[in-house]
């Protein structure tokens, strides 16, 4: 076996027992690893949407309007319309999640591209880059979201965008810092001593020493994402009807909160339940992966 087969399996070595000592580090967070299983449990659901709720969404029965839950077989009852609240809630949490990993999906890229090239560059470029993000900063994340999503119209895909461009402003300062501290290292002089271009040592040798924080940020602003989306699905400026988003369930429901509260408590409860679940396993993932924390 050459030198360079030796270097790359030890390498590929070492980065699976990082990773194994990651995954032996979070797994002693019992309250993350739980929230771990609930976030895998209602992705599963989403997937099976399907085939657990075949009829639809939007299969509307006029005569089983607002019936409470549990009458006539339907476990959350139904909604004004006699659509079935809990076939409504499974095939939300497609939108739901689809929202908000497209939503970061956005802003990391956009927040890694702007936070790179203001890291690397430094100087003009770092002072551009970074000053429009300040001004982004100084705005209120869910008033710049409903800002721009007032501006683009309702809509999914539209709220999403909205969203992710609220985003990336974090995601930038996280990455913009993250490179400033890699590179002036001995890899980096390396790969720039033998003329590798600069894009190329960005993503080949930056980047993924920064991702770290890169996952941990993209985690957290998951639930952050979700809590967006739905706040603008509830504005009338996100997802639009019939589309069952957990959001625009509530929206749809509140007209009548007094009587049958059921219709928002079930979305509601999905919208918290997701989101503590996101949050307290991001918290976890940040342990694991915090190196002063080894033991």
């Amino acid at each position: 076996m050459s030198t360079v087969e030796s270097a790359v399996k030890e390498t590929n070595v070492k980065r699976r027992s990082q990773w194994f000592e990651v995954w032996r580090r979070f797994k002693r967070n019992k309250l993350a690893l739980a929230g771990l299983v609930i976030i895998l449990l209602i992705i599963v659901l989403a997937l099976l949407a399907p085939i657990l709720a075949s009829e639809g969404y939007d299969q509307q029965i006029i005569s089983d309007s607002l019936l409470t839950p549990g009458k006539e077989g339907h476990i959350l009852g139904t909604d004004n319309l006699g659509r079935d609240i809990l076939v409504r809630l499974v095939w939300g949490a497609r939108y739901t999640l689809q929202c908000g990993l497209v939503a970061v999906l956005v802003s990391a890229i956009g927040g890694c591209i702007l936070g790179s090239l203001a890291g690397y560059y430094s100087g003009k470029v770092d002072n551009l880059i970074m000053r429009v993000m300040d001004v982004l900063l100084a705005i209120p994340g869910m008033l710049l979201a409903i800002s721009i999503a007032a501006t683009l119209g309702p809509g999914m895909r539209n709220a999403i965008i909205a969203v992710g461009i609220s985003g990336m402003p974090t995601f930038a300062r996280i990455v913009r810092s993250s490179v400033m501290s890699v590179r002036d290292m001995e890899y980096i002089e390396a790969a720039t001593a033998i003329n590798a271009g600069d894009m190329r040592i960005i993503l080949k040798h930056v980047l993924p020493n920064v991702m770290a924080p890169i996952l941990v940020q993209t985690t957290l602003s998951v639930a952050n994402a979700i809590m967006q989306t739905a706040s603008l699905s509830f504005l009338g400026l996100g997802v639009q009807a019939p589309i069952p988003e957990w959001g625009a369930m509530i929206s749809s429901g509140r007209s009548y909160l007094r009587g049958y509260g059921y219709m928002v408590t079930a979305p509601g409860l999905a919208i918290m339940m997701l989101v503590f679940s996101i949050n307290i396993f991001g918290d976890g993932l940040r342990d694991a992966l915090d190196p002063k924390l080894k033991t």
